[in-house]
């Protein structure tokens, strides 16, 4: 029973980080993120499996709620799938510090972290914590997911925003 306790409370430790809500105006558009946003476009970036899992879920719980389908962003997603790698090699879970710098054309912005062995579990996760749902369930626009597996989890990195179509300020391969 105590193992199961620890357990829980490290679980409940490490998805309760609390949200990154960002407000104000967001870096304008510079020509590099235009460029990045050009090469995104081009490059056959994919949402993954357990990225469409997840976005798929929050889309269908948000519609039972009456709220919007969130549009699914690749420049989001491909900042959270830097993120959740890195947080995979780490073996541990953060919010991405900087998000603000590296999202670019932002209103406002949220996010959410999180590891699980599935997609199943990791949405469970997220919506039996109350910060977690609340953010979710927020009047956002965009969503980008990134998800890294290793070692029998994923590790994931949810970011919302909630007007413009946001880019990033990253090189894509």
């Amino acid at each position: 029973m105590r193992l199961a306790s620890r357990s829980h409370l490290a679980l409940t430790a490490l998805l309760m980080s609390l949200v990154v809500a960002l407000t104000g105006v967001g870096t304008l558009a510079t020509p590099e993120a235009s460029q990045a946003r050009q090469r995104a476009a081009g490059s056959g970036y994919r949402f993954t499996h357990a990225e469409r899992c997840l976005m798929s879920k929050l889309n269908r719980r948000r519609a039972n709620r009456g709220l919007r389908r969130l549009e699914s962003d690749k420049q989001l997603g491909y900042v959270g799938r830097r993120h959740a790698r890195n947080m995979a090699g780490a073996g541990t879970t953060w919010h991405l510090g900087n998000l603000a710098n590296v999202v670019t054309r932002w209103r406002r912005l949220g996010q959410t972290v999180g590891r699980a062995p599935r997609c199943r579990a990791m949405f469970r996760m997220f919506w039996r914590s109350s910060v977690h749902r609340q953010i979710m369930m927020g009047s956002w626009r965009f969503v980008g997911v990134g998800v890294e597996r290793r070692r029998g989890h994923i590790y994931v990195l949810q970011i919302f925003e909630s007007r413009r179509n946001p880019g990033n300020t990253f090189s894509y391969p």
